[in-house]
């Protein structure tokens, strides 16, 4: 990773990225350093290749990457991070960044938090959906669809009736229909008259998809 060429370094990253060796995780961690936006997004990509117990001492660069300007660098280690699990000190962090952080980096933070589903993570998650930024909300959303902790779907619920932004209810339809079960099609038929067609498209999926005949054994 030492090389002066931003092309020789990105070869060298992308390469490590691809093998994923124990042996490399020195290099990869050096990389989310690297000047280069396409080094420390292929870096930050390798690491969440790697046995996660090997690779555990980048979780600090890893959150801190939440943070990088580039989108797609944010949206790699967001996904690292999550593939390396929950722990106390990524679970602060991150909450930290929910409360204090700009848009853009609170969705690198839910996507992390999505792909760990970390049930430590509920009370931040719901929180976050009373943020200003719909795409925040709709973030929040998805993370606490993927945690598949019940305790969400009265939180989702009120999304769906309340929220305005049809994004954000349409999401929060569409995790009802995950999570939920029969009682929750009471809910869901509140929504069927929205104002959206895409809304009322995802409401009637989720009724119908909470409703139908369990396939035989």
């Amino acid at each position: 990773m030492s090389a002066p060429d931003p092309d020789a370094r990105r070869t060298t990253a992308l390469s490590l990225a691809k093998i994923a060796v124990p042996e490399a995780v020195d290099s990869l961690i050096t990389g989310l350093a690297d000047a280069d936006p396409l080094v420390r997004e292929y870096s930050a990509w390798g690491l969440g290749n790697v046995e996660p117990q090997v690779v555990s001492r980048a979780r600090p660069r890893l959150a801190s990457l939440l943070r990088d300007p580039v989108p797609s660098v944010a949206h790699a280690a967001a996904i690292a991070l999550g593939r390396l699990g929950p722990d106390r000190d990524s679970i602060a962090t991150l909450g930290e960044i929910l409360r204090h952080g700009t848009p853009q980096e609170k969705q690198a933070v839910l996507l992390a938090f999505g792909e760990m589903e970390a049930a430590e993570a509920f009370p931040n998650l719901v929180e976050t959906l009373r943020d200003h930024d719909p795409k925040v909300r709709h973030a929040a959303v998805a993370a606490l669809g993927e945690l598949g902790d019940r305790r969400a779907i009265s939180v989702l619920a009120e999304r769906l009736r309340e929220d305005d932004d049809a994004g954000v209810r349409s999401e929060a339809a569409y995790r009802l229909g995950k999570l939920g079960d029969e009682t929750t099609v009471r809910m869901l038929q509140a929504a069927t008259q929205d104002a959206n067609p895409s809304v009322q498209r995802w409401v009637h999926w989720a009724i119908a998809e909470l409703t139908k005949p369990a396939e035989p054994r």
